[in-house]
């Protein structure tokens, strides 16, 4: 069975940040004297419990469309961050939204209100949605996606956590608090959570403690699903993957036919799906002619949203390569041209919501660092990712009905669940090595 992994987010503050673990690592959840309170949202979430879906929830149904929108936003931009030697890319848009949600309810003023414009959602909105939407991740023994967050405190640094912050946190998104003092043993304790809740297949997360850091924030997701239908050695034959300018190479490609044809005036593309159909493999390969780099910048967040929305019943024979990467990438920059201007400002950041210190110092945002890896061969999808925001003070049809799309040269493909069909990943590539 293959997996996926999302080490969501690593919040190095000045103060506190929050996430959700259903487990708990060797040493004192502070939530154990801090009690959810009941939230009101407009009758989207009552009597909100950590780790459980409220009764109410109702969802007005802009929710999908702001995240595919802040999804295509996030894609477009780290392209045009990309350092030259990437040739590929991936980006976990859910668990980048979800830490910047916990990062959120510690914010207020302009800092919150910039941050809400980049989500597309106002906060408790969006606290809202993301806790339905989690909850309701199918979980199977054949695909699954485990959802977990922590708040990592340092201890004895003058500063007042806000009870509101931690409930909020724990409310919508079942965090666990932890205290801790920040040294060696704690540095072990942070990267013995990482790996119990990557499954694994993540070991560590911190090289070491940073000494302006007095809290961190991880969120981690962890999927793990074999395809619908395994490939079998005949399935799998080496084939060219064409480069961008030209070049190519001989790379193993799995060839099947699928079911889900997608396709609009740039691009052909299918859907295949995992076992259970609870997620899927989306393959998009541009128009002859359309570089890679147009067809991101063409991609918004309502044109994909209609390509997935239009998919048609028809058999449509596909080639994936099996090809495996590893990315990452700093959003400082990402984030502030998508309108996070303040967050990263040390004397316009406004995270009073969070915690205060007794100096008096501001926290801000100091960087956000992306990281994934992924896998897909015959069994299925293995993927990892990690986000961390630093924040510091101061059968074969007749011919002529054939469709076929094989990704034999450079494509852009995402990992979906298939109720909302929410991008869990997107990633481009450019070359198969």
């Amino acid at each position: 069975m293959k997996k996926i992994i999302i080490m969501g987010v690593i919040c190095v503050l000045l103060a506190v940040l929050a996430g959700c673990t259903s487990e708990q690592a060797d040493t004192d959840n502070l939530l154990n004297d801090v009690k959810p309170r009941q939230v009101d949202t407009d009758n989207l979430l009552n009597d909100v419990e950590p780790v459980q879906l409220a009764e109410g929830v109702q969802p007005d149904g802009t929710e999908p469309a702001a995240v595919y929108d802040f999804t295509m936003q996030l894609l477009r931009q780290s392209w045009q961050e990309q350092p030259e030697k990437q040739k590929n890319m991936l980006i976990s848009p859910v668990s980048v939204l979800l830490a910047l949600t916990m990062t959120a309810n510690g914010a207020t003023g302009d800092t919150l209100a910039q941050m809400e414009n980049t989500f597309g959602l106002p906060l408790p909105q969006l606290n809202a949605y993301l806790q339905a939407y989690v909850a309701a991740l199918p979980q199977t023994e054949q695909s699954h996606l485990h959802v977990a967050n922590s708040i990592w405190l340092k201890d004895g640094v003058g500063m007042t956590v806000q009870p509101e912050f931690l409930q909020l946190n724990a409310a919508y998104h079942g965090a666990a608090v932890y205290q801790e003092p920040f040294d060696a043993e704690t540095l072990t304790k942070i990267n013995d959570w990482v790996k119990l809740h990557t499954e694994g297949m993540i070991d560590s997360i911190l090289q070491q403690i940073s000494p302006a850091a007095v809290s961190y924030l991880i969120n981690a997701l962890a999927f793990e699903a074999d395809w619908e239908e395994p490939y079998i050695d005949r399935q799998v034959r080496l084939d060219i993957f064409t480069k961008e300018g030209g070049g190519q190479r001989k790379v193993n490609f799995m060839y099947s036919t699928e079911q889900v044809y997608l396709q609009d005036e740039n691009t052909t593309g299918f859907i295949k799906y995992y076992a259970g159909r609870d997620y899927a493999f989306v393959g998009l390969l541009p128009a002859v002619g359309v570089r890679l780099d147009d067809y991101v910048a063409a991609l918004s967040g309502d044109k994909l949203y209609q390509l997935l929305q239009n998919a048609e019943e028809q058999e449509v024979s596909v080639a994936i390569p099996r090809f495996t990467g590893d990315y990452e990438l700093k959003m400082r920059d990402v984030l502030q041209r998508m309108g996070m201007v303040d967050a990263f400002d040390a004397e316009l950041a406004d995270f009073s919501a969070m915690a205060t210190l007794l100096d008096g110092q501001n926290l801000f945002i100091s960087e956000v660092l992306h990281k994934t890896h992924i896998e897909v061969d015959e069994q299925g999808t293995k993927a990892a990712a990690v986000t961390a925001v630093e924040i510091e003070c101061g059968a074969m049809p007749s011919e002529e009905n054939l469709k076929i799309v094989e990704l034999n040269r450079p494509f852009v493909y995402l990992l979906i669940d298939c109720r909302e069909q929410l991008p869990l990943f997107i990633g481009a590539v450019r070359s198969v090595e």
